[in-house]
């Protein structure tokens, strides 16, 4: 396969909705952090900004997240290079840059959102993801086309000034979306779990080779599922945290679906809990998404659309006030035809006014 890059296109709706900022980069690391500064500077210091307000981040945090740095910087140097071109780019100092980059870490939140999965008549994968934020931090992601010096290009959506990805699809065909799920909290060196999508599209040609990859990576707080497809008509869904990694099984009609808390009793029964409100939403969003998925036994695009806008009185797929999280964009990915669909959510001050 050539590698191309995949096909951004964007969804209609009748919601209000923005294009996110969408830029390139190639190269060397340090020279895809300097474009990426270039790119998005104003958003990029808007999430330094609420990361700071939200943690009020100390000399003692800035020493911390240095040290946090340099143990991912053995399991991902690339990545590590390319945030401190970013950091002195945009002229905000390391220690604090480090800071923000592990406010998760610091503040000990979880994050959402919703993954589904299945196959078309033509037994070609399709894939879906929300992804859902704090209502201040709405309008934070940006796309990223990226042809890096070595490694497969790829597409991925994350936070303005970071590295922080939660969907993404690279030139061979391979999409990632992710969920975040509890995990322990262990001072071992390790990677930030919103990291992995950037080494998986980077390195993984397909499903099994994200797979085995993802099983050598090591978390130390929280952590993700991971809904992977190919254009090999290839669907998976793992969880891993810090106590493992385990392979789900599809429901009777091949379909997968996750939202945020852990559906392996083995791995759920060594992970800690999550906060009330934020397990009863995801509860309540599987609930409808699996009733939701099961008027369906093949996926289309048109489908895949028609089931994240599904809703009832008390909690959406698309989520918006007053849900401890709101979704800021929502993709559906066909490896099959290398694209990647987006609905991009209302403006951030329709989003927190409604």
């Amino acid at each position: 396969m050539n590698h191309i890059l995949p096909r951004i296109e964007y969804l209609t709706s009748d919601v209000q909705t923005r294009e996110l900022i969408h830029f390139h980069t190639d190269g060397s690391a340090i020279q895809r952090g300097m474009q990426g500064a270039s790119a998005c500077r104003e958003e990029a210091h808007r999430w330094l900004s609420l990361t700071d307000a939200h943690l009020g981040i100390t000399p003692q945090d800035g020493q911390r997240a240095l040290r946090w740095m340099d143990e991912s910087a053995e399991f991902a140097p690339d990545i590590v290079t390319e945030l401190k071109a970013l950091a002195e780019h945009l002229e905000v100092p390391w220690d604090f840059y480090a800071a923000a980059t592990f406010g998760g870490r610091l503040m000990r939140e979880p994050s959402n959102c919703t993954t589904f999965g299945g196959f078309d008549f033509r037994r070609q994968a399709i894939a879906a993801k929300t992804d859902d934020l704090l209502p201040d931090e709405l309008g934070l992601n940006v796309i990223q086309s990226c042809t890096p010096d070595h490694g497969f290009p790829h597409v991925k959506l994350h936070f303005a000034g970071s590295l922080f990805t939660s969907s993404g699809m690279n030139s061979e065909g391979l999409f990632v979306g992710l969920t975040g799920i509890p995990g322990p909290h262990l001072d071992r060196p390790a990677l930030p779990s919103l990291w992995l999508i950037n080494l998986i599209l980077t390195q993984c040609r397909d499903v099994p080779a994200a797979i085995a990859f993802s099983k050598g990576i090591p978390f130390n707080i929280y952590g993700c599922s991971l809904l992977l497809s190919d254009r090999h008509h290839r669907i998976a869904l793992i969880e891993k945290n810090a106590c493992g990694l385990t392979v789900l099984p599809s429901d009777e009609t091949g379909i997968f679906a996750h939202t945020n808390h852990i559906l392996d009793p083995e791995l759920a029964s060594k992970s800690p809990t999550q906060p009330a409100d934020l397990f009863k939403n995801s509860l309540a969003r599987f609930d409808l998404l699996r009733a939701t998925l099961a008027k369906t036994s093949h996926l289309s695009i048109n489908q895949a659309w028609d089931i994240l806008q599904a809703h009832r009185e008390d909690v959406s797929l698309l989520q918006k006030a007053p849900a401890p999280l709101q979704t800021d964009y929502a993709v559906i990915a066909s490896p099959s035809e290398h694209v990647i669909w987006i609905w991009s959510g209302p403006s951030p001050s329709c989003a927190q006014a409604s």
